[in-house]
């Protein structure tokens, strides 16, 4: 997929911002010949896992990158946990605001 297709919709990432240390490192790895996870992007394009990865591709130049495309029913919860089985971890404030979001959305129950 042309890497200008993908967009960066902060509505479902779970970051912040993006680490420009681990750029610099995935950038440097990528340019030795490192191979990396595809990219993962939703049926419209919008980046659900990869961040860093997509930044570093950015950077070296590259054009074309490997991506998986999923369609799920809720793409900031699949975006949190596509997060959490690799890369760099959400720090805890990265953990609360999106705990913050999250509950800001759905609707509150009494039992």
């Amino acid at each position: 997929m042309k890497i200008n297709n993908i967009a960066i919709d902060e509505t479902i990432y779970p970051r912040t911002n993006f680490d420009p240390d681990t750029v610099e490192r995935y950038r440097e790895a990528m340019a030795a010949g490192a191979k990396f996870p595809p990219i993962v992007i939703t049926r419209d394009n919008r980046l659900l896992d990869g961040r860093h990865r997509f930044e570093a591709c950015i950077q070296i130049g590259t054009d074309d990158v490997e991506v998986i495309i999923e369609n799920p029913d809720d793409p900031a919860a699949r975006a949190v946990e596509l997060n959490l089985h690799h890369g760099k971890p959400l720090t805890r404030g990265e953990m609360r605001e999106l705990v913050r979001r999250w509950y800001g959305t759905r609707p509150v129950t009494e039992r």
